[in-house]
């Protein structure tokens, strides 16, 4: 029963991976300090965004797709990957540094330029327990991993959830589908070995 559940839900991957074409953009920087960026499914533009200063929009023209959008290194190695929905990025962008090493994660759940404007506060109790929780988990999770190692590992960047971020399950399943998808092929080549 098991191999079928997972079988069908391999089978779900493999489909949406293939109907879905990525999403890629390219961005330039005007003197005004605006920034325009020009979407591509297969390498034909399909949209146009300017941008001022601050992050917020000017004028789009076209359609963004509702999907995860990826702007690359003129190298080939990801620069940047954000969920698009209705023309806006949503939930947790990330930038990437040329050598691939995560740079920032970002916020799009308030406007980029409120992050910046957050002053620090004091965890309190909840926050200093649910912390030390996690880093006791993230390290038996650890020793576990390196004493019977998985035939693949999923890992969803999730770092910046907490314990308690129940609103969070549509950024979870999100991230969760994204590096699922970027497993495909290590999936089928175990099914096939």
């Amino acid at each position: 029963m098991k191999s079928v559940i997972a079988s069908l839900q391999i089978l779900v991957l493999l489909s949406v991976a293939v109907v879905s074409a990525e999403v890629t953009r390219e961005s330039t920087s005007d003197p005004d300090e605006t920034v325009e960026h020009v979407f591509y499914v297969k390498g034909e533009e399909i949209a146009r965004q300017v941008l001022d200063e601050d992050g917020n929009v000017i004028k789009t023209a076209g359609r963004i797709p509702d999907d995860i959008v990826k702007q690359y290194y003129e190298n080939g190695k990801l620069e940047f990957e954000c969920k698009y929905k209705n023309n806006r990025p949503e939930g947790i962008a990330r930038v990437y540094y040329e050598s691939g090493k995560l740079s920032a994660e970002l916020s799009f759940k308030n406007k980029i330029s409120d992050l910046f404007k957050k002053e620090a506060s004091m965890p309190d109790i909840i926050e200093t327990v649910t912390t030390s929780v996690n880093i006791m988990q993230d390290r038996i999770t650890r020793i576990n991993l390196a004493v019977t190692p998985p035939d693949i590992l999923i890992q969803p960047h999730l770092g910046e959830l907490k314990m308690l971020d129940f609103d969070q399950v549509e950024h979870t399943i999100e991230e969760g589908y994204i590096r699922a998808k970027e497993k495909v092929e290590d999936i089928l080549n175990l099914l096939g070995s």
